[in-house]
């Protein structure tokens, strides 16, 4: 920080003259990280009926 000005937002947070940022956190608004529960577990679904279609169409001799 070059200048740190009187009743400033850097002085009512504490900051003083020559300090540097080494981070900034910053609240991010995010979906919960639980939803991409729906997806992986759709995808072996959709998988697994498309193979026992499959199954089912290319052998129809085992059926009877």
């Amino acid at each position: 920080m070059d200048r740190v000005n009187f009743d400033s937002p850097a002085e009512a947070a504490g900051i003083d003259f020559d300090w540097s940022l080494n981070r900034l956190e910053i609240p991010v608004q995010r979906p919960p990280r639980e939803l991409i529960w729906i997806p992986a577990l759709l995808l072996p679904g959709l998988i697994f009926l498309g193979q026992r279609r499959r199954s089912q169409l290319a052998d129809p001799v085992a059926v009877s």
